[in-house]
């Protein structure tokens, strides 16, 4: 896997969002902004045809996760968890609360797949 947040790390997650199935049912949209300058903002879509990411995203999401960059790369390279930093305040979750818990099994299920844990 490339250097997490730059164009390759981007590229090799578009790709492996494209082979990835979603389990049936699950519509739902998860936008990560990483603060900073500049502020790094993209989304994932899951729907009935896979993964899609999207860099440059125009749409609101269903759930907003916020951190900056130092907690994202903590998380990522697995030197902190998400829970952690959520419960430190480093980590932020806006939007749809009860559509993250329907369908966070899902979301757990496809972090791996997608390379970012």
């Amino acid at each position: 896997m490339s250097e997490f947040l730059t164009d390759a790390w981007f590229d090799d997650i578009a790709d492996r969002a494209a082979s990835t199935s979603v389990p049936e049912g699950v519509t739902f949209t998860v936008e990560q902004v990483v603060e900073g300058d500049p502020a790094i903002r993209w989304q994932l879509h899951l729907g009935p045809d896979g993964v899609e990411l999207d860099r440059h995203p125009s749409t609101e999401p269903d759930i907003r996760i916020t951190t900056d960059r130092e907690t994202a790369t903590e998380i990522r390279a697995g030197n902190v968890s998400a829970q952690r930093a959520f419960l430190g305040g480093q980590l932020r979750i806006g939007g749809d609360i009860q559509a993250l818990m329907a369908n966070g099994e899902a979301l757990a299920a496809l972090a791996p797949a997608l390379g970012l844990i």
